[in-house]
């Protein structure tokens, strides 16, 4: 294959695009770290696209980065700046975004380019372009397509796993591992091993800020989950954390009234 690659550049410059590494099987990442280190000096390009996380929670992916990261140049890719968001709005409505439909946006997109540009279509087939103010609202409809791509993102876990995340998502996008474990039924530590492999695929991670707490990586995981769930299952996990508020706090109840009666 290195080989054939070689040939190809002979007389022209080669691209190759590899799209959602982290989907690739083992034999596939053992190849492309070979060819990789045959390439250095043709005219042969390889552009590959890598949720980190996603691989590094592959048997091999950690090495593969790492053994990659000798002979390529990586660059890490974040979600798109406010400003950047008005102008991807710019370029798919073909009209300047007013500064109220940008903010609420990118709060609720983080800069994901996918994420943006599904909600401005659903917004443009709603006639919610003039109406940014239904963004401001968390309860605003997410677009079947990122919902789908959320949902793509958990099938690697198991279901205990899952369920833990569905308990969380009725918390907030931060949420108490404490609350998780009491309505679980299991000891911190459980719940914090549980929690391991949606931690390695980049889906929560520990709060920056408090201490026992973690956070969804995205607000629009939270959502996914818990729109996911049927009016009754939404209900009953909200009575069990509800219970789980008052049984872990009932020395100073008055502060979380107004959480525990949401």
């Amino acid at each position: 294959v290195a080989g054939l690659l070689r040939r190809a550049t002979a007389d022209d410059a080669l691209v190759l695009v590899l799209e959602d590494l982290h989907w690739a099987d083992p034999d596939t990442l053992l190849l492309l770290q070979h060819v990789a280190s045959e390439l250095p000096g043709t005219r042969a390009l390889i552009l590959a696209t890598v949720r980190d996380a996603e691989l590094r929670a592959l048997p091999e992916g950690t090495r593969v980065l790492a053994d990659l990261a000798r002979v390529c140049d990586r660059v890490p890719l974040g979600g798109l700046g406010a400003d950047d968001v008005g102008t991807l709005v710019r370029t798919l409505t073909g009209a300047d975004p007013s500064p109220e439909l940008v903010a609420p946006l990118h709060r609720a997109t983080e800069g994901n380019p996918f994420f943006v540009a599904e909600v401005v279509e659903l917004l443009r087939a709603e006639g919610g372009l003039d109406r940014p103010a239904m963004l401001r609202h968390e309860s605003f409809r997410i677009p079947d397509t990122v919902r789908e791509a959320i949902l793509r993102r958990l099938d690697p876990l198991a279901a205990d796993t899952r369920e833990l995340l569905r308990i969380a998502a009725v918390l907030g996008r931060e949420f108490p591992l404490a609350i998780v474990a009491d309505v679980a039924g299991r000891s911190v530590d459980g719940v914090l091993a549980g929690l391991e492999r949606a931690a390695a695929l980049g889906l929560v991670g520990p709060s920056p800020e408090r201490a026992g707490h973690y956070r969804f990586a995205h607000a629009l995981l939270r959502r996914t989950l818990e729109d996911a769930m049927t009016p009754s299952e939404r209900a009953a996990l909200h009575l069990r954390t509800g219970e789980a508020l008052e049984h872990l706090h009932a020395p100073d109840l008055p502060p979380l009234l107004g959480q525990i009666a949401n």
